[in-house]
């Protein structure tokens, strides 16, 4: 059952939003059959049996339902579930462990295949361009080969993760919202017009375990005209969704599953998703203190900087691998800019307009979040054997 004192309170605000009605077994009964009902328990008591193993198409599904391909990530980007399975369909196909990675190069394959896994996120497509064949003369298809016959399915979320709701870019801008900052102001670069300006948006909380039953019990593939997004913090974690019409039927649903300790909160904020970030600090800081905040949370014990002679950041924008293309065109827009990788010439540009650049490294600046995705994965899936590949690494060394 779903409990919250502070949503009472919101119900009169928010009576177009969620009727008072709410949390009564009444008032579901008119809007799902006994048959509807009895699906949502199923896939409650399956998420909640014994067995660790999902099959690959609920894997997919799951991925899917979060991170949307068709509308957070980039129209040139392949993304999604890029290899299947070399034995079996995909209902058939069972996943019980999951290791991540940056980029599959072959030792990352070879962990993975010494490792027993099952799939491999991998956050750069492995297959990008078109392949016209898969017969070992290229190191990229021996891997899809070489994955095919070790019957390990190959998911890549690239573009999705850096658009997604505190995903990849949001964590990086997170490194510069200390003490007054923690509130500052963050939008997209490029905002996705997906759900316009009219949305409303609810927060489940509770236990890793109560939202993973939720997550398994709501058929969030019907609803196209939701968003959704995942925080975990140690044994508890919080799915909020946003979006139109589809939002009320999901608290509908939400409450029919009769999960325990799971609270709601309302939220008529739109979220910030899309490409790119920009921050508007509430405190500016020191340059020397943004890029040492940047160092320590992103664990990098170097990055480069391009000085555009402004020494206090009062806005800073990041786009995370190579920016360029978001970046230089509100470069003299932006106290500090901050990427993996960016030409001389582009880097040249951005100086001359008094925006000063950091780059910390192609893949240095997309594989901190892995850690943060292993929980998301948990909870999500249920599968609780998701690991980070100890060989996944920059090609790059700094020698002196």
């Amino acid at each position: 059952m779903i409990s919250s004192p502070r949503l009472l309170k919101l119900l009169p605000l928010c009576s177009s939003f969620i009727r008072p009605e709410f949390g009564t077994r009444s008032f579901l009964s008119g809007s799902f059959s006994a048959q509807q009902n009895l699906k949502l328990s199923e896939n409650i008591k399956e998420m909640s049996s014994e067995k660790e193993g999902k099959s690959l198409e609920t894997v997919e599904l799951a991925l899917n339902n979060w991170l949307k391909p068709q509308v957070l990530g980039e129209g040139w980007d392949n993304i999604g579930l890029l290899v299947g399975s070399g034995k079996f369909e995909k209902h058939e196909k069972i996943i019980s462990g999951i290791m991540l990675c940056n980029d599959l190069r072959p030792a990352v394959l070879e962990e993975a295949i010494s490792k027993n896994a099952d799939m491999i996120l991998a956050y750069h497509p492995p297959i990008f361009s078109g392949l016209k064949s898969i017969s070992y003369k290229h190191w990229k298809e021996r891997i899809i080969a070489k994955s095919l016959a070790n019957d390990i399915s190959i998911y890549s979320p690239h573009t999705t993760l850096d658009s997604t709701v505190g995903g990849i870019n949001d964590r990086v801008l997170n490194s510069l919202k200390t003490g007054q900052n923690e509130e500052s102001l963050v939008k997209a670069i490029t905002p996705s017009s997906f759900l316009g300006s009219e949305t409303r948006g609810v927060t489940f909380t509770a236990s890793s375990e109560t939202i993973t039953k939720l997550y398994s019990g709501i058929p969030f593939q019907k609803f196209s005209d939701v968003i959704l997004s995942i925080k975990v913090n140690g044994e508890s974690a919080e799915l909020s969704v946003h979006g139109k019409e589809g939002v009320n039927e999901i608290v509908q649903l939400a409450e029919s599953l009769g999960l325990q300790e799971l609270t709601l909160t309302t939220s008529n904020v739109l979220p910030c998703f899309g490409a790119g970030r920009i921050i508007e600090l509430i405190e500016p800081l020191q340059l020397d203190d943004a890029v040492d905040m940047l160092k320590s949370h992103l664990g990098l014990s170097y990055v480069q900087l391009a000085y555009g002679g402004n020494p206090l950041v009062k806005t800073a924008a990041v786009c995370v691998g190579s920016g360029s293309s978001l970046l230089k065109p509100i470069a003299g827009k932006v106290d500090l800019l901050i990427t993996g990788e960016m030409s001389h010439h582009d880097i040249l540009e951005c100086v001359s307009a008094q925006s000063s650049v950091v780059l910390c490294n192609h893949c240095s600046s997309e594989r901190h979040y892995l850690p943060d995705l292993v929980n998301i994965l948990r909870v999500i899936t249920g599968i609780s054997n998701i690991f980070v590949s100890e060989e996944d690494a920059t090609p790059l060394r700094l020698v002196l």
